[in-house]
């Protein structure tokens, strides 16, 4: 019966909004366990289109580093990283500076989209 899960109905069950359930370890050890309530609706649909959101751009960093590859832009800001040509944002002086300050700047708004 290892892994077994028995759940359990009662009042404090209701009233809590979780579910409360044994789960048999390894060691034949009783621990309760108790399961969140699932977030409302909005909630999650607000979250599933930052997701969706936050996915999109990640998929149109990748194409536009795509983009800088097949350009032969990658070399653009020099071997200053994170600088770009000794300067946290660049003189605009040649396209290829101009195509990779701009992924640059791109990935770092998907790394915060991402953390957040």
């Amino acid at each position: 019966m290892l892994g077994s899960t028995f759940y359990l109905i009662g009042e404090p069950a209701i009233n809590s909004g979780r579910i409360p359930r044994l789960t048999w370890s390894s060691l034949g050890l009783v621990i309760p366990v108790t399961e969140p309530v699932t977030p409302p609706a909005a909630m999650r649909s607000s979250f599933t289109l930052y997701a969706w959101g936050v996915l999109g751009w990640n998929f149109f960093v990748i194409l536009w580093g795509a983009y800088v590859r097949a350009s032969g832009s990658g070399a653009g800001c020099g071997n200053n990283w994170p600088l770009c040509n000794g300067n946290v944002v660049p003189q605009v002086s040649r396209l290829d500076t101009i195509i990779e300050f701009a992924h640059r700047a791109t990935s770092g708004v998907a790394f915060f989209g991402v953390v957040a």
